[in-house]
């Protein structure tokens, strides 16, 4: 164990080798490899959008072609957590950008 469960609370982000590897979305670390690449093998929507508009374009993608995967899985395979799609969801709303 690298941190105590208080300690993970607080890490805004993890980088390895000089890469970044996890962020921080609100309450949630999300896996910056995985959304990546989710993003090269899946994304066609704008690529000047924000980066959580193409995370919530991923989440309509993955649910769209795996309908049999609940939402936590779902959000898995691009690396984010249900938590931090919702909190992307409403900062992507509050941002005047639709979800």
């Amino acid at each position: 164990m690298l941190a105590s469960p208080e300690e993970v609370r607080s890490i805004e982000s993890v980088s390895r080798d000089g890469r970044l590897r996890y962020w921080r979305l609100g309450g949630s670390l999300v896996d910056d490899r995985r959304l990546s690449a989710a993003e090269q093998r899946l994304y066609e929507g704008d690529p000047g959008a924000c980066l959580l508009r193409r995370a919530l374009w991923l989440d309509g993608a993955v649910s769209r072609a795996r309908p049999d995967l609940g939402a936590e899985e779902a959000c898995a395979l691009y690396g984010f957590t249900l938590t931090a799609r919702e909190e992307a969801a409403e900062a992507v709303s509050a941002a005047g950008e639709g979800a």
